[in-house]
């Protein structure tokens, strides 16, 4: 099947290498940005595009659909009681600045990941400020609960 820039081209995508390619088109991202995430080459994502690998190793399943936004299950059958008949979670788990961080960082080079993942594991240990209300990670009120 080929898919087009219409939406309704992309909703019936049949394979899962239809239904990555469908998510890259509606997220804006490039294949090139999914491999740098996942931690493949771009030649190993065009594969899964065209259908040429019997299919993805579980953990690069779950960073594909982690960074496009969707879930494993819609991008392996298609459908999730989760998501839109694109691949859309119902509601964004996310907000919309931290998809954008997502996004940048898995636009990095893996040498200035590892940098920022050094700062943030130091971040992680210590006191933040969210909307300016100091909460301890671990503790009972980080994420509002």
């Amino acid at each position: 099947m080929e898919i087009g820039t219409d939406t309704t081209a992309r909703v019936a995508a049949a394979t899962l290498g239809d239904r990555i390619t469908s998510r890259l088109l509606d997220t804006g991202l490039s294949a090139a940005e999914l491999a740098r995430f996942v931690g493949v080459t771009s030649e190993a994502v065009s594969q899964w595009e065209r259908g040429e690998t019997e299919g993805l190793k579980p953990e690069n399943l779950v960073q594909t659909a982690e960074f496009l936004a969707t879930t494993e299950r819609w991008l392996t059958f298609g459908r999730d009681a989760r998501c839109d008949p694109q691949g859309r979670i119902g509601e964004a788990p996310y907000p919309a600045e931290l998809l954008s961080l997502v996004q940048t960082i898995a636009s990095m080079a893996p040498p200035e990941r590892a940098h920022l993942q050094v700062v943030a594991d130091a971040l992680a240990g210590s006191t933040a400020t969210w909307d300016g209300v100091e909460r301890r990670r671990g503790g009972k009120e980080w994420g509002g609960t």
